[in-house]
C-alpha cells in the first residue's frame, strides 16, 4: 500500500515537473551571421516564443555571430550579451535585458522611464496612447510621448493600450528614449502570436468625464463613399448632433455654431459649407487619431464654450514607400507616403471631384398659409446645382537620435457651389439663385523636446484661414402684371483666419504626481462684408491679440486620480485678466467600473453669431467679442458619469448641465439691425452600449437633451427651446465580419427641432428625423498590396428628411409665407475602389 503510494505521488511530481524539465532541457538551434543584436533577439521570440524586453534601438548598435545549439534561453542570451556591456534578468517568465554597468552603480533616489509608442510596421506614432506603469495609468501625448519616474524600483511593469492594436504587457527597465512598438490588428500575422492577444476595437469611452476616443480604421467598413468617414464617424457618437444634418458645424451637447472646435494637427478647422455631406473637410486618408471632449475638459484646452473635436494626422511610413489611391463615384483621391532620411518621411493626400457631383437634388416648395401653422400644399422642385471640391494635405516629419520629434502639416481645401430654382406655381413666380465659394487654408509647425531628466515640452506653431464668398438673389412675383412681393440681392465676403503659438511642458515628479503646464499666444482677424442692390450694408474688421498660459496638476493614489488646473486668458483690447479654474476626478472601483465628474469655467473670445432676417431666415458671422456689443462668452460646466468595461463589453453613461452667458444674435427689421445678448442652458444624458464579438462590433447610443435659450427680444420673460433644440436621438451601428466581405448598417433616428419662426410649438409638432444606411465592403490583400471594394446605399429608405442649414423663407402676403428647404440626403447609391501598395 505504501509503495503503490509513493508510486502515485512519484507520477504526480513527474506529470507536473515534466515541462518544467522540458522547458529548461529544450536545445536552442541558431545561425548568426553579422547580425544585428536587437534582430537576433526578435527572431528567438518568433521561433521559440520567448518573452523578452529591451532597448531596440540600443541593441541594434551591436552585431553578434553566433552559430550552434544551446541547452538553455540562460546559457544562450550569456553568449549573445557577451562584451555588449549588456546583462539579463529573469522575471515572471520575461527576460529582461539591461546595460551592465547599472548594476554596479549605487541606488539612485529617482528611477527614470520615458519613451514613445509607434506602430510596429511603419514607425507612425500613436497619440494620447493609454500607458499603465506600475497600475498607474497616464496618457501620451499626441506624439506617443510618456515619461514616469519612482522613488521604489527600477523595474516597470507595462500595459499599453491603444485603439485598433494589440493590447502590449511587458515589463521594462529604467530608461529614456525607449520605443515601445505595437502591432494593429488588421496586418496579416502568424495565428499562433495572437491567439491570446486582446485587441482594442472601435470606440474608448469613460477614460474621463465626456471624453470619447475613436479608431478611425473602422470607418471605412462603415456606409458612406469614403470621402465623408471621418464625419460619418463622429455623427454616430452619443452627444453629437446627427438629426438636421449640420454640414458647416459640429453640434455637440448642445452648443451653437461655432462654440465648438474641429481641430487637425493643431491648427482650427473652420468648415467648408458642404451641400449634403458627401464630402468632409478632413482627408480620412490623413486621420490617425481622433479625440472627442464634449464638455469638462481640462486646462490645456481652450477658448471654446462647446466642446472639443481633436484629429491627429497621420506622419507617414518611416520604412517603406506606401500609395493609396480611390475612386468612387464622386471624386478621386489619394495618399503617397515616402521614407526620408534620418526617421522621417513625406506625406501629401489629394481629393478631387471629376464631374458634377450633383445630377439633379430635390428641393420642396411650401405654401404655407399661415405663419403659425405648419400645413400647406408642397410641390417638389428639381433643380441641378454645380459643385467642385478640391484639397491636398502635405505632412513631413520625423524622429531624432536622441527622441526629439517634429512635423510640418500644411492644408489647403476649396469648393465652389451653385443652384438656381426658377418656379411658377400658385400663380406666382419664385426665383432664387445661390453662390458660394469657400477657401480653408491651415499649417502647424511642431517640435518635440524630451529631456534627459524624463521631462517633454512641445513647441507647436499654427495658423487657420477661411474665406467664405456668397451672392443670393430671391424674387417672388404675383399676378398677371407679375407684382413684386419680395425681392433680396445680396452679397457676402468673410474672412477669419487665426495664428499662434503654443509651449507645452510635462513634467513626471514621483510616483504619483504629474505636472503639465504652458503659455501661448493667438492672433485673430476677423473681416466682414455685406452689401444689398450693392449698396454697402455691413463692413467691419476687428482683431484680437491673446495671451495664454495654463498648468494642471495630476495628482494618483491608488485607484482615484484628481486633476486641478487652471487657465488665465488677457485679451490685450480688453485690458482684464480671465481665470478659469478647472477639476475633474476619476475613481476606479475595480478593473471594470470607473466613476468620473468635472466642472470648469470656460472663456471664449470670438464667435459665431446667428443673424435673423426680417423674414425669419437663419445666417451666421463670425464677430470678436469687445465686451460692449459682443461681451466675451462666459459656460459653466458640469459633468459626471460612469463606465463598466469587461470581455469586450463597454456601458458608459454621461450626464452634463451647461450654461453660457453671452450669446449674441442679431435681428434684422426693415429698417435696421439690432444686436441683442442672451444666455442658454442645456442639459442632457448620453447613454453607450458597444460589443466586440469574434471580429464583429455593434453599438448603441441614446441622446436626451433639452437645450433653452433667452433674449431679452422675446414677447414674455422667460426662455425658449433653441432652434437645435431635439429631445431624443437614437443611433445604431454594427459592422459583421465575414472576411474577406464586411457587412455594416447604421440607423439614426431624431426627434426633430422646433420651427424656426416658433420655437414655443409642442414637441410633437416637431419634424422628426430618420435614416438608415447599408454597405458592403470587399477586403483582399496579397504580397504587400491590398484592395477594397463597396457598395453603400444611403437612406436605404428613402424617407424624406429637412437639411435645416438650406432652409429659406419668403413672405407671400402679411399672413402667409413660402417655405423652400433642400431635402436632407436622399436615397443614394455610391461605390468605391481602394488600392494600396
Amino acid at each position: 500500500m505504501r509503495v503503490g503510494n509513493i508510486l502515485r505521488l512519484l507520477l504526480i511530481i513527474l506529470l507536473i515537473t515534466n515541462p518544467l524539465l522540458s522547458l529548461q532541457g529544450q536545445v536552442v538551434e541558431v545561425d548568426f551571421n553579422n547580425t544585428q543584436l536587437n534582430k537576433a533577439l526578435r527572431l528567438l521570440i518568433e521561433n521559440y516564443g520567448i518573452e523578452l524586453s529591451f532597448d531596440d534601438r540600443a541593441l541594434s548598435e551591436h552585431n553578434v555571430n553566433i552559430s550552434g545549439s544551446f541547452n538553455s534561453f540562460d546559457e544562450l542570451l550569456d553568449e549573445l550579451l557577451r562584451n555588449t556591456g549588456y546583462d539579463f534578468e529573469k522575471t515572471n517568465n520575461i527576460y529582461l535585458i539591461f546595460p551592465s554597468e547599472s548594476i554596479t552603480e549605487e541606488p539612485e533616489t529617482k528611477y527614470l522611464l520615458s519613451g514613445s509608442v509607434v506602430d510596429v510596421k511603419t514607425r507612425e506614432a500613436l497619440p494620447f496612447t493609454h500607458v499603465s506603469v506600475n497600475d498607474n495609468w497616464i496618457v501620451t501625448d499626441f506624439k506617443g510621448n510618456f515619461s514616469y519616474s519612482s522613488v521604489t524600483d527600477s523595474i516597470f511593469d507595462l500595459k499599453v493600450s491603444y485603439l485598433g492594436y494589440y493590447i502590449l504587457d511587458t515589463v521594462l527597465y529604467q530608461g529614456i528614449h525607449q520605443i515601445i512598438s505595437l502591432e494593429p490588428s488588421n496586418i496579416e500575422i502568424k495565428e499562433i502570436l495572437v491567439k491570446y492577444k486582446k485587441i482594442e476595437k472601435s470606440i474608448q469611452a469613460g477614460s474621463g468625464p465626456g471624453v470619447l476616443r475613436l479608431n478611425q480604421q473602422i470607418s471605412s467598413y462603415l456606409p458612406g463613399n469614403g470621402d465623408n468617414s471621418v464625419f460619418n464617424l463622429l455623427r454616430l457618437q452619443p452627444g453629437i448632433l446627427a438629426a438636421g444634418e449640420q454640414s458647416s458645424d459640429m453640434i455637440i451637447w448642445g452648443s451653437y455654431e461655432g462654440h465648438s472646435q474641429v481641430s487637425f494637427d493643431g491648427f482650427t478647422i473652420f468648415g467648408l459649407r458642404n451641400y449634403n455631406d458627401n464630402i468632409s473637410s478632413v482627408n480620412p486618408y490623413m486621420a490617425k487619431d481622433i479625440k472627442i471632449m464634449k464638455g469638462g475638459f481640462g486646462s490645456e484646452y481652450g477658448e471654446r464654450v462647446g466642446g472639443i473635436v481633436d484629429i491627429t494626422g497621420i506622419d507617414g511610413n518611416k520604412n517603406d514607400p506606401s500609395l493609396n489611391l480611390s475612386i468612387n463615384n464622386m471624386t478621386l483621391s489619394g495618399l503617397a507616403s515616402v521614407p526620408l532620411f534620418n526617421k522621417a518621411a513625406v506625406v501629401v493626400g489629394f481629393r478631387h471631384t471629376y464631374y458634377d457631383l450633383y445630377d439633379n437634388s430635390s428641393l420642396d416648395f411650401l405654401d404655407t398659409r399661415s405663419k403659425n401653422s405648419r400645413s400647406g400644399g408642397n410641390a417638389d422642385v428639381n433643380v441641378y446645382p454645380d459643385y467642385m471640391f478640391r484639397d491636398m494635405n502635405i505632412k513631413v516629419s520625423g524622429t531624432g537620435d536622441n527622441g526629439d520629434s517634429y512635423f510640418l502639416s500644411l492644408f489647403a481645401a476649396t469648393d465652389e457651389f451653385a443652384y438656381s430654382v426658377e418656379e411658377d406655381s400658385f400663380n406666382q413666380y419664385i426665383f432664387n439663385k445661390v453662390n458660394e465659394n469657400n477657401l480653408q487654408q491651415g499649417a502647424s509647425l511642431f517640435y518635440g523636446k524630451k529631456w534627459n531628466n524624463g521631462g517633454i515640452t512641445n513647441i507647436k506653431l499654427s495658423y487657420s484661414y477661411l474665406n467664405r464668398k456668397s451672392s443670393e438673389i430671391r424674387e417672388l412675383l404675383r399676378g398677371q402684371h407679375d407684382r413684386i412681393i419680395f425681392n433680396m440681392d445680396r452679397d457676402i465676403d468673410s474672412e477669419i483666419s487665426e495664428m499662434g503659438g503654443t509651449l507645452h511642458n510635462i513634467f513626471s515628479q514621483g510616483d504619483n504626481f504629474r505636472l503639465e503646464f504652458g503659455t501661448g499666444l493667438t492672433y485673430n482677424m476677423i473681416r466682414h462684408r455685406e452689401d444689398t442692390f450693392n449698396v454697402d450694408y455691413v463692413n467691419m474688421e476687428n482683431s484680437m491679440l491673446l495671451p495664454k498660459g495654463f498648468f494642471k496638476g495630476i495628482f494618483s493614489y491608488r485607484n482615484l486620480e484628481v486633476k486641478t488646473g487652471l487657465r488665465l486668458n488677457y485679451p490685450t483690447a480688453l485690458n482684464k485678466l480671465y481665470i478659469q479654474p478647472r477639476i475633474s476626478a476619476g475613481l476606479k472601483i475595480n478593473n471594470s467600473f470607473r466613476i468620473n465628474a468635472s466642472w470648469g469655467i470656460y472663456n471664449q473670445f470670438y464667435t459665431r453669431s446667428s443673424v435673423i432676417d426680417e423674414n425669419g431666415n437663419y445666417n451666421y458671422l463670425w464677430v470678436i467679442c469687445d465686451n460692449e456689443d459682443i461681451p466675451v462668452l462666459d459656460a459653466r460646466h458640469y459633468v459626471a458619469g460612469l463606465s463598466w468595461s469587461k470581455s469586450n463589453t463597454l456601458i458608459s453613461l454621461d450626464g452634463y448641465y451647461k450654461n453660457t452667458k453671452g450669446i449674441t444674435r442679431y435681428v434684422q427689421s426693415f429698417s435696421e439691425r439690432t444686436i441683442y445678448q442672451g444666455d442658454s442652458r442645456s442639459r442632457g444624458l448620453d447613454i453607450l452600449i458597444k460589443k466586440d464579438y469574434k471580429g464583429h462590433s455593434a453599438w448603441v447610443s441614446y441622446s436626451l437633451g433639452k437645450t433653452e435659450e433667452y433674449f431679452p427680444y422675446f414677447e414674455d420673460d422667460d426662455y425658449r427651446r433653441a432652434l437645435h433644440d431635439q429631445r431624443h436621438e437614437f443611433k445604431i451601428a454594427g459592422i459583421i465580419d465575414l472576411k474577406p466581405a464586411y457587412f455594416s448598417a447604421n440607423y439614426v433616428y431624431g426627434s426633430g427641432f422646433p420651427d424656426p419662426l416658433n420655437q414655443d410649438t409642442d414637441l410633437s409638432d416637431d419634424y422628426d428625423y430618420s435614416r438608415l444606411d447599408l454597405a458592403l465592403v470587399f477586403r483582399f490583400s496579397r504580397k504587400g498590396s491590398e484592395v477594397e471594394a463597396g457598395l453603400s446605399v444611403l437612406n436605404a429608405f428613402n424617407t424624406e428628411n429637412i437639411k435645416y442649414s438650406n432652409f429659406v423663407r419668403f413672405p407671400s402676403d402679411q399672413t402667409e409665407t413660402i417655405d423652400l428647404h433642400a431635402e436632407a440626403v436622399p436615397r443614394t447609391f455610391t461605390v468605391f475602389l481602394n488600392l494600396s501598395f
